[in-house]
């Protein structure tokens, strides 16, 4: 959802969207938006990890990143 927010636009919204989703990891954010701030992007990315344990172990830890920008 925060990907979505950023960009304006769904991250996998054509073709087979659960293959996708499976498959493909999304751009960054910044790659089509100017101005998103790198440290925005790494923690973006982090959410939208394959692995579990690659993501943020709790939404009080993302909280914790997102409050570091």
């Amino acid at each position: 959802v925060l990907h979505e927010t950023l960009t304006g636009a769904l991250v996998f919204g054509q073709g087979n969207v659960l293959e996708r989703q499976l498959k493909e990891m999304p751009q960054p954010p910044g790659a089509s938006v100017e101005g998103i701030p790198p440290a925005l992007d790494d923690i973006v990315m982090q959410c939208v990890q394959k692995e579990p344990e690659a993501r943020f172990a709790s939404a009080r830890a993302l909280l914790a990143a997102l409050r570091g920008l």
